[in-house]
Parts: structure tokens; C-alpha cells; sequence
């Protein structure tokens, strides 16, 4: 996990160092005046031009509902056209060039913002930042932007995890928020290390409390990238946190703008790396999504089969060519997606292509025989038989998703899984200790440890340039 943050944090430093030699600097300001009605009143500066507008629910859009007197989640991009339309947006980011981008948020008294720019080398969280003006273009324009009373919500800025939790102040929130934390950030260094580093991975978790906007039904969630938004029915059960920050999680890479796709693609391969990414990452946390897998993201659509589906290629993939094609067809097709910008959609199928040309027609045939049982598929047993089956190291090991149960003809009993007790303490002595393990751990880092983070350096520059001459 520390290394995939690290790859990350590199990607974001090494565009900052490139972008910044030599380039002019622009400004972005956005000042949160105060809520009004149904709404919040926003000063813009784009460069030069200065406008001012209402931030106000717009009903056709889910992202844009978000808004109330005691907090704001929206994408930044909505709160610029907002307040200054899309004509002045769009011929301030034409006339960018190479310059890089002062962004400086502002807000009341007692209120405080934070963004999807968090955590990446651009600047403390909640700012002021400092963004290469292509990066603002390509990538957080659409991100997210939160506005949160401070008499109403806590802001957690974690330093040794690269993240901020949002969470209601009052009404004994601490362990669901916790929940929320710990899942985001074990399923971004899951995929992480599976996809490779993500210019929008989770950044900002946000859990509202149940009624806070007046539009937004309760029991769902959803994500701009770095930023994401929790909101709960009263009385939802842990698992029913873990699971939805752990999907939500994932949409940190597969998301509009940077891979995106059907819903084979967009939601069930999301669905199948949040499953995949609580398995290796917390298994306890995996014990307590399990009930909820496949389900409850939203209402009426087919998560359960068409993740089973994204699975059974996994697996396939497994049984065929001894190695995860699946993940490597989903690695190649996401830095695809980010190197030529184009706005194309993808598909499972696209997916399928990929993993054929990399092990050629049998793995998709082992595939097309498996797909009968997609439906009644226990995505837990075929976790553990593939894990159980396997040599290597232990959960979520290199080695340990090599061969299946059926390869080896070992069906092994699906094994105990048992949550561990809740650690003493508040419900951030998690945090607590892990920041200072993983502080201990910094100072004893090995050499071999230091040459991939060097390799990491030089990879992550050749592909900011590579992004960079992209219009």
C-alpha cells in the first residue's frame, strides 16, 4: 500500500515538476460567499474575469443535488458555469496554453473546503494549489469540491494515509466514518498496484447526514474521482458502508474522463475490483461487505450477475495462462485511455479482446464454459478456492492467484473467515497506530524498495509527457 501511494503521489509530483519549467501562471479563485435558499452564492476569478452566481440543485443530475447550508459536494465544473457560464469557462481554458494554474479556494467563517486536488503534490489540502493548466483541463475540472460547516461535520485530514474524511459531527458517526476510511484506502492500494497509479484515485470521502439534502434519496453513493459521497438510510449496518465506499473507491480510475464504459465496464468491473480490492486488502473488512456484494448501489440494476461475469473472465484467465490477464487487459486499457484522451466509451468486451490477444482463443473458451453459472457464482468460495489452491505468499500476495481449485483438483472447504475485535480506543485509534507503523516503517525502507520508486519517478515523467502532448 505504501508504495502504491507513493507511485502515486510521484505521478501528480513528477507533472507538477515537468509543467512548472518555464511556464506561465494563471489563477482560478472560487470563494464560497454563503448558502442561499436552496443554494450557495460563489465569487469566480478566471484569470482576469471576475463573476459571481448561485450554486443551485440541478434535478436531471445526481452529482449536482448535493447541496445544502451545511455542506456541498459538486463538481468543480458545475460551480464554475454555475457562476460564470460555459461560454467564459470554456475560453478561459482555451486560452491556458502551457501555463500552470494558481487555484485558491475561499469560504466563510466556520466552513471549510476540500477537493479532489487534495494529497497529489499540488498544495496542502484544501489549497492554496498549484495545477498544470493541461492536467486542470484533462482531469480536475470535473472532480469534486466540498464545502463543509465545521459546526456541523468534522474534517479529518489524514497525512499518514493521503486522505480526508468528512463525517456529521454529532450522533456517534466516528465508527461508520472510520468504516468508510478504512475501505477506501484499502481498495486504492489494491488497484493501485493492479491499474497503476490514477490522477483522480480517492482522495475525499464524504458521508452526509441522512436528510441533509433535501433531493438526494437516502442508501446510495456516489463518486467525481477524488472526491466521493456516502449517503446512508438511518440504521445502515456496517457492511453496508464498506461496500459502497469500497465500489465508489474504484470509480477513482474507472470514471468519465479517465476510463469509463458501459455498464459491464463502468459499474460491474467496478463492482468486481471493490470486491477483489476488500478481499486482499481487509479481509475483516470483506467479511462485513460480504451481504452486500453485488447489490444495494443502485436500485433495479443487474450488479450481481454482470460482476460475476467480470469475475468468471478473471478466473479464466487464471485456469488458462497461469497469471491475472484479466487485470493486465484492464491495466493496458486504462493507460490507453489516459495517454490518448479521446472520449470513448469501453466494454467488457473490449476487456475479453484484449485478454485474448494477450493469451490467445482459450481463455475466452474456458470463459464462454464457465458463463452458464454465472448467476448462482459465490464470489467468496471462488476467492478462496483460487487463494487456498495456490502457492505463494498469503492474501493478496504476487503468487497468490495462480491456478484454480479445478486446475489442481483440490476443493478445498470454503475457509473461516472471523472479524477481529474492534481495536480499542475511539474509533481513530486505527489511524492513530497505523500512521505511526507506517512512520517506523518509512525509516527502514530497503534498497530494493527505493529502486522501484526510482523506477516509478522515471515511468511516471515518460507518461507526463506523453499526457502533456495530448490537446
Amino acid at each position: 500500500m505504501l508504495f502504491a501511494a507513493v507511485a502515486g503521489f510521484l505521478f501528480l509530483l513528477a507533472a507538477v515538476a515537468y509543467a512548472s519549467e518555464g511556464a506561465s501562471v494563471d489563477r482560478l479563485v472560487v470563494v464560497f460567499e454563503g448558502p442561499v435558499d436552496d443554494g450557495w452564492r460563489v465569487r469566480v476569478s478566471l484569470g482576469a474575469v471576475e463573476c459571481s452566481g448561485v450554486v443551485g440543485v440541478n434535478l436531471a443530475y445526481r452529482e449536482s443535488r448535493s447541496v445544502s447550508p451545511r455542506l456541498l459536494v459538486a463538481p468543480l465544473y458545475y460551480v464554475l458555469v454555475s457562476a460564470c457560464g460555459g461560454g467564459r469557462v470554456a475560453s478561459w481554458l482555451q486560452g491556458l496554453g502551457e501555463a500552470n494554474v494558481s487555484v485558491v479556494f475561499g469560504a466563510p467563517e466556520g466552513y471549510v473546503v476540500r477537493s479532489g486536488l487534495d494529497w497529489r503534490g499540488f498544495g496542502p489540502p484544501g489549497g492554496p494549489y498549484l495545477v498544470p493548466g493541461f492536467l486542470l483541463r484533462r482531469f480536475y475540472l470535473y472532480d469534486g469540491v466540498v464545502v463543509a460547516s465545521l459546526g456541523g461535520y468534522r474534517v479529518v485530514d489524514v497525512e499518514a494515509r493521503g486522505f480526508t474524511l468528512v463525517y456529521p459531527a454529532a450522533g456517534g458517526w466516528g465508527e461508520a466514518a472510520r468504516l468508510v476510511a478504512e475501505a477506501a484506502v484499502a481498495v486504492r492500494g489494491v488497484v493501485s498496484g493492479l491499474l497503476g497509479g490514477s490522477p483522480r484515485s480517492p482522495a475525499v470521502g464524504v458521508v452526509a447526514a441522512p436528510g441533509e439534502f433535501r433531493f438526494m434519496l437516502p442508501g446510495v453513493g456516489y463518486s467525481l474521482g477524488g472526491v466521493f459521497l456516502v449517503v446512508p438510510e438511518p440504521g445502515a449496518e456496517p457492511g453496508w458502508y464498506v461496500h459502497v465506499a469500497a465500489h465508489e473507491a474504484v470509480h477513482g480510475w474507472l470514471n468519465d474522463g479517465l476510463f469509463y464504459g458501459d455498464f459491464s465496464l463502468a459499474e460491474a468491473a467496478t463492482e468486481w475490483l471493490a470486491v477483489l480490492g476488500l478481499w486482499r486488502g481487509n479481509r475483516s473488512l470483506y467479511v462485513l461487505a460480504e451481504p452486500y456484494i453485488g447489490g444495494l448501489v443502485d436500485f433495479g440494476e443487474p450488479y450481481s450477475v454482470w460482476m460475476k461475469v467480470n469475475a468468471l473472465l478473471w478466473l479464466a484467465g487464471l485456469r488458462v495462462c497461469g497469471r491475472d490477464v484479466y487485470g493486465e487487459a484492464l491495466a493496458s486499457l486504462f493507460r490507453e485511455s489516459l495517454a490518448s484522451g479521446a472520449a470513448r466509451l469501453y466494454s467488457l468486451v473490449d476487456v475479453a479482446a484484449r485478454v485474448n490477444e494477450t493469451c490467445g482463443p482459450r481463455v475466452l473458451e474456458e470463459w464462454a464454459r464457465l458463463l452458464p453459472s454465472a448467476a448462482e457464482a459465490n464470489v467468496t468460495e471462488l476467492l478462496a478456492s483460487v487463494e487456498y489452491a495456490s502457492p505463494g505468499p498469503g492474501p493478496g500476495g504476487v503468487g497468490s492467484s495462480t491456478v484454480s481449485a479445478a486446475e489442481t483438483g483440490v476443493q478445498p472447504r470454503r475457509p473461516p473467515l472471523r472479524l477481529p475485535p474492534r481495536p480499542p480506543g475511539d474509533a481513530w485509534s486505527w489511524w492513530g497506530r497505523d500512521a505511526v507503523a507506517e512512520r517506523a516503517s518509512d525509516a527502514g525502507v530497503s534498497a530494493a524498495l527505493l529502486l522501484a520508486v526510482a523506477a516509478v519517478a522515471v515511468s511516471t515523467a515518460l507518461l507526463v509527457r506523453a499526457l502533456k502532448r495530448v490537446p
